[in-house]
């Protein structure tokens, strides 16, 4: 959704008594100022003369007029009353009223994850999954009639006008139980013949790698399943967060799991990094090795979990820095694209999570919750698959739904960050993070506030370097 109004002429201003929006950021490197408004998402890029007469024209205390104004600075204020980086009386409270349509557009069940194994075979240091388990938590296997249920549901639960549906095989490690995934492939296959589910929706496992043959990759590649590996470099990185529960690194049998995969699948398969002490400063270096030594044509950056390792602004510097070495390979890299672009579409980005009204968590014994995050503790995991199948109950008439489906920047947020230069574009974070650091998940996920901010900054003069240099 945008926020913009249409302005004919610029003549149509004389008179009205005008000023700098709230929402209005101003930046400033060497003799250049970059103008951002945090809902509109406008942006523009002026000298430092022209900033001061700005300020000057539009400073709330003089009526605008026109016939003083060159045409080139003509050319700004009409940019900038489009995309209200100037204001008249009540134009900022519009805006704040306008936001909130964005989220609410985009709520709606669109990707579902299918824990068939809680269970994992490593024990890497960092995992936020296997950290958070509580003595009394079982971690189960799915078995096959859930699995199957689980895709029926889905099914009609889904948002059938969702631009992305997905499953997503998950753990723990997802390949530990290989027959529950199986069957739900057989009941997606069905699902998609008779209409019931839309051939369009994306069916991908997340794997560690350790158990992936080259028969298993076969059969996933026959079958229309997309592969993302975690891998975190070369095996002195890799090693020292991912190892078995021996301590010993998995490196080497990941390392096969890749070469079984790429057999099959060729480069079309995906890699997820997670940097920390381990590889953060060699995370650029990393991303070249995963694309032109491993080969692949689908990189991604995870951010850590709570707590971070490393300084938030480091870690968004070094993104970027991964992000200029992936784009000279014609690829791109999520965790960067979910800023930059609606900071080129000019598109409000609501919320940065499924949680937030999107997503449904089928654990392994069959319960639904909102958060993957919290599979070990089961928290906002109160209800059941097969009763909520049963009642033909969908979820955002569930309370846990209902709640997380206003954690945006947008809504409940709203009192922490409105007065924030990444507003629109943030998406609030991690509920998870926010949780461990408050005691709410509408806390504030601090870490990732100053990740977003720094990465906005370094996307907003990248943008302007890119133009100046055409």
């Amino acid at each position: 959704m945008k926020i913009r109004r249409s302005l004919s002429d610029i003549r149509n201003l004389e008179g009205t008594n005008l000023q700098l929006s709230q929402y209005l950021n101003i930046m400033e490197r060497e003799d250049v100022a970059c103008l951002f408004h945090s809902l509109s998402l406008g942006k523009l890029f002026v000298d430092k003369t022209t900033l001061q007469d700005l300020r000057r024209l539009f400073d709330g205390k003089r009526v605008f007029q026109n016939d003083l104004i060159d045409e080139p600075l003509r050319q700004s204020i009409k940019y900038m009353y489009e995309h209200f980086m100037i204001v008249g009386d009540g134009d900022d409270d519009l805006t704040s009223r306008m936001a909130p349509k964005a989220l609410y557009d985009d709520l709606g069940i669109r990707l579902m994850y299918l824990v068939v194994s809680e269970g994992c075979n490593l024990a890497c240091k960092y995992c936020f999954i296997e950290r958070n388990y509580e003595p009394q938590i079982k971690k189960t296997s799915m078995t096959e009639e859930t699995a199957e249920m689980a895709v029926n549901y889905f099914s009609d639960i889904l948002d059938r006008s969702a631009k992305s549906k997905q499953i997503i095989f998950y753990g723990g490690e997802p390949l530990l139980n290989f027959p529950a995934i199986q069957a739900a492939i057989r009941k997606i296959h069905q699902l998609q013949e008779n209409g019931s589910l839309q051939k369009d929706t994306v069916v991908s496992l997340l794997t560690n790698g350790t158990l992936l043959s080259e028969s298993v990759a076969r059969y996933l590649y026959e079958n229309g399943v997309e592969v993302g590996i975690s891998i975190d470099g070369p095996a002195k990185n890799h090693d020292a967060m991912r190892m078995y529960p021996d301590g010993k690194g998995s490196f080497a049998a990941v390392w096969e799991g890749i070469q079984n995969a790429k057999k099959i699948y060729g480069n079309s398969i995906g890699f997820s990094v997670v940097p920390g002490p381990h590889n953060l400063d060699e995370l650029p270096k990393i991303m070249e090795w995963l694309i032109t030594d491993v080969g692949c044509d689908k990189v991604g950056i995870s951010l850590p979990t709570h707590p971070f390792y490393f300084e938030p602004e480091q870690i968004a510097q070094k993104i970027f820095e991964s992000f200029m070495v992936i784009k000279k390979y014609g690829l791109g890299e999520d965790r960067i694209v979910r800023v930059l672009r609606p900071l080129i579409s000019e598109n409000i980005y609501p919320s940065d999570c499924g949680a937030i009204g999107g997503q449904i968590i089928v654990a392994s014994d069959g319960s639904l919750g909102v958060c993957h995050g919290f599979l070990g503790s089961r928290q906002f995991f109160g209800n059941n698959l097969a009763s909520l199948s049963e009642r033909k109950i969908h979820p955002m008439q569930l309370n846990e739904w209902q709640e997380w489906s206003t954690r945006s920047p947008l809504v409940a947020l709203k009192q922490h960050c409105q007065e924030c230069l990444a507003l629109g574009l943030c998406g609030g974070g991690c509920g998870l993070n926010a949780y461990y650091r408050t005691g709410s998940i509408f806390g504030m996920d601090e870490a990732f506030c100053r990740y977003v901010k720094t990465m906005l900054g370094l996307l907003l003069w990248y943008l302007y370097d890119k133009g100046k240099d055409g």
